[in-house]
């Protein structure tokens, strides 16, 4: 991307994150390189006028080693890592949060890993947004789906999702009421050590509501999956069921079939909650009850 593309998609509303200068894994960098690469990313950024208030590990490197925390923690408000489904924002005894190792789910890698179809990893985007519901309440967030694409594209990469794929995933999220928010709208509170999703009193942007009970977040960043190589784009989609395609052509073109008619008569929806981690036990469809949320991740050079 050029510089000029990204700052049309700042422009645009999308959230520009740091990703190091040269994609190392800074878990195999002496403390000298991680500062490098931690720091000089940032003040690339600066210097076109851009200040970053997140930063993403690549191959999710350092993410859980203090020294390399240590060092992002003098750059940066927030980090990301992965690859779980969902980011817990407080927690009750079981759990801690770190606002240096929030969790993102890397959608092309499970994609990748598993061979899903554009189908398959449909299903399975649904079933990961809507899995923040069991943990939400009508007016507290405990947990949201951090979303991650590497590339938008219809060459049939490893990391790539294809443009039909992309769009349904985007008309689920419209058609559902979701309201797409970026890492910028997260914020940190240190009393209780907890994340939290900003207001207008917050230093964070307030999210802008479409329905009280969806949320989700979008972000412009790279990241990379701990078992794969350096690319220059990459994105992340979970799946469903293991599939093995007989051939990329005819695999592509039936997934531009099946999106298209998902499209034309929405039927890819959820028959039911239940069908979906047991999203839908014991929910009356009140109020109280919230959908996911999701963090949607796109390239930066």
């Amino acid at each position: 991307m050029t510089w000029e593309e990204i700052k049309s998609l700042r422009q645009e509303g999308h959230d520009i994150a740091s990703h190091t200068m040269n994609h190392y894994d800074l878990s195999k960098l002496p403390l000298q390189g991680v500062e490098y690469e931690v720091a000089q990313s940032k003040q690339c950024l600066l210097d076109q006028g851009i200040n970053p208030k997140s930063f993403t590990y690549p191959f999710n490197g350092g993410s859980d080693e203090p020294s390399v925390i240590n060092t992002v923690a003098n750059y940066y408000d927030l980090a990301r890592t992965g690859t779980g489904p969902l980011a817990h924002l407080s927690c009750n005894d079981n759990c801690a949060t770190n606002k240096y190792s929030i969790m993102g789910w890397s959608h092309d890698a499970e994609k990748k890993n598993n061979a899903y179809n554009d189908q398959q990893m449909l299903e399975r985007f649904i079933k990961v947004v809507n899995s923040q519901s069991k943990y939400n309440t009508h007016n507290k967030f405990n947990a949201v789906p951090i979303l991650i694409w590497h590339k938008i594209d219809n060459t049939l990469e490893e990391y790539s999702t294809s443009i039909d794929l992309f769009e349904a995933e985007m008309r689920y999220l419209y058609e559902n009421g979701f309201t797409v928010l970026t890492m910028a709208d997260l914020v940190y509170d240190d009393a209780s050590k907890y994340l939290k999703i900003g207001n207008k009193n917050d230093d964070a942007h307030p999210p802008i509501l479409n329905n009280q009970n969806d949320f989700a977040a979008r972000v412009t960043d790279v990241e990379k999956d701990n078992n794969t190589p350096s690319t220059e784009e990459e994105s992340d989609i979970a799946s469903k069921e293991d599939v093995e395609p007989e051939g990329e052509d005819a695999t592509a073109q039936e997934d531009h079939n099946t999106i298209n008619n998902w499209k034309e008569k929405t039927e890819l929806t959820p028959k039911s909650q239940s069908d979906f981690d047991d999203i839908g036990e014991q929910k009356d469809e009140t109020e109280n009850e919230i959908p996911p949320v999701i963090l949607q991740f796109l390239d930066e050079p």
